[in-house]
């Protein structure tokens, strides 16, 4: 997961779901549960009327709410952190009034009052909807003072994108806290990160695309960047951004079709290079399961597929929870660069390019359990009492006095026999990821095997050696043994 730079804060998702007509929503309500990551949640009449003075103990994750709104507010997310610059925290709480049927959700900061030596509320703020799907709650250092801002962001009732960022200037109170970025878009509003990305002083800078009412497949592309004098974000000139005016038939019905048709472009396998060049990632949408697979080597994550919005022609924001701890509820936007790739923007270590497998290239991907796994079992003599066990998945290697373990697969790419192996060290962790190419040869004696390993590289376009030098392994078989 890529960290924030404020230890002390927590990164959270809260979600009212009252969604709009342009999202799939969840066939399920499901309970606050304890966690970083808070759930979906709304209240029945019922729950809203046994629910005492003690309102202010309502929350969703691990914070204890410290101060009492009252029994006429629905506290819907709580997020501690220090957004000034003494040493205590604040703490930032989304919260719906339920007195007034046509009350804005608000955003409410309490902060000690050093008078009374107890925390009290110090700043309102309106969000301007009741509605608000998938709120996040996430602090950051924007605009480069090494402080944290808190940005709110979310999709309101008529499926618009809002994102608002509150600043405190530097060495100055919470009582200063302001809006320095305010936005409601019918479109896309991305952060982007500084040049140095991660260097405190340099600024973010905020990419607004927003659907042209000429032509909604075009967009107004608008770069905001931070001006300390002003101490706000300031928008530059807009520019237009058109769409191929020749698109494949498949294209322009994605970008002009709904939340179905563009699930429908997602479903199946997506695959990229990882970071270490080492393998292949992969990520398989299922839309009729709603369920979206991420696949790494020997790392797999399952969420559930909840809700999707259509934002701009080209973009699909999607909210997801993990299927092994609910808890954790994230985001992901997408974006379908053309019709066999894809862009996913997260906070997380799946973003990236990912590419379509075709049927084609996914029978070469596939891995071919039993014809292959079969080829290498059994003990295996190199050069210099070097020694192979095969027990698939199980390895075991043997070589100058040391002995290393881990897990092995043979798979096919693009023609290609390719061995990978994972060393794990003795705590369990990952030492180390190997790929070899193999060439595999059976003598005209049935009871002679050799194989040839060159060690490679694996990326989009196949396998291929990184190193001339082959290393030869042979087993010897007896009449009657077994590889």
């Amino acid at each position: 997961m890529k960290s924030t730079q404020g230890a002390s804060f927590k990164l959270l998702a809260a979600f009212l779901l009252l969604p709009p007509s342009s999202c799939r929503p969840s066939n399920e309500i499901r309970r606050p549960v304890a966690g970083e990551t808070l759930s979906p949640r709304t209240e029945t009449q019922s729950e809203i009327d046994e629910r005492d003075a003690s309102s202010a103990n309502f929350n969703q994750n691990d914070s204890q709410a410290l101060i009492n709104l009252g029994v006429n507010y629905n506290i819907v997310a709580i997020v501690d952190g220090n957004l000034d610059s003494d040493q205590s925290d604040e703490q930032i709480l989304i919260a719906l009034p339920l007195d007034k049927p046509d009350a804005d959700l608000e955003l409410v900061i309490a902060s000690v009052i050093p008078n009374k030596k107890q925390y009290g509320v110090v700043r309102k703020f309106p969000l301007r909807t009741r509605t608000l799907t998938g709120i996040t709650l996430n602090p950051d250092d924007i605009v480069g003072d090494g402080g944290n801002e808190l940005i709110v962001s979310g999709f309101d009732e008529e499926g618009f994108h809002v994102t608002k960022i509150y600043s405190v200037p530097q060495n100055d109170e919470i009582s200063n806290l302001a809006a320095v970025f305010d936005a409601r878009i019918n479109g896309n509003i991305d952060i982007v990160p500084g040049a140095r990305q991660g260097n405190p002083g340099t600024p973010a800078s905020i990419v607004v695309q927003e659907i042209d009412t000429r032509n909604n497949l075009d967009l107004i592309e608008t770069t905001w960047t931070w001006d300390s004098g002003t101490y706000a974000f300031k928008p530059g000139v807009p520019r237009q951004v058109k769409i191929d005016t020749i698109l494949e038939e498949r294209l322009r019905s994605l970008y002009t079709g709904n939340v179905d048709e563009y699930e429908e472009y997602l479903s199946g396998p997506w695959y990229r290079e990882n970071e270490s060049g080492t393998s292949l990632d992969y990520v398989f949408f299922d839309p009729r399961k709603d369920e979206i697979l991420f696949h790494s080597g020997s790392i797999q994550e399952a969420y559930t597929w909840e809700m999707s919005h259509r934002t701009t022609a080209k973009r699909l924001h999607t909210r997801l929870r993990n299927e092994i701890i609910p808890s954790i509820v994230t985001g992901f936007s997408i974006n379908a660069a053309s019709w066999d790739e894809i862009e996913i923007i997260s906070n997380t270590d799946w973003a990236g390019s990912y590419h379509r497998l075709s049927p084609s290239l996914q029978k070469t991907l596939e891995t071919k359990e039993a014809s292959l796994s079969s080829m290498l079992t059994g003990t295996w003599q190199g050069p210099n009492s070097t020694e192979i066990v095969f027990d698939l998945p199980s390895i075991q290697w043997s070589e100058n006095g040391s002995v290393r373990t881990g897990i092995a697969s043979l798979f096919s790419l693009n023609d290609e026999l390719v061995l990978q192996i994972q060393f794990i060290k003795e705590n369990g962790a990952m030492e180390e990821a190997v790929n070899w190419l193999v060439e595999y040869e059976e003598g005209s004696d049935p009871l002679r095997k050799s194989i040839s390993l060159i060690q490679a590289q694996l990326d989009a376009r196949g396998a291929r050696a990184s190193d001339l030098n082959p290393r030869r392994f042979e087993q010897i078989t007896t009449p009657g043994s077994q590889g």
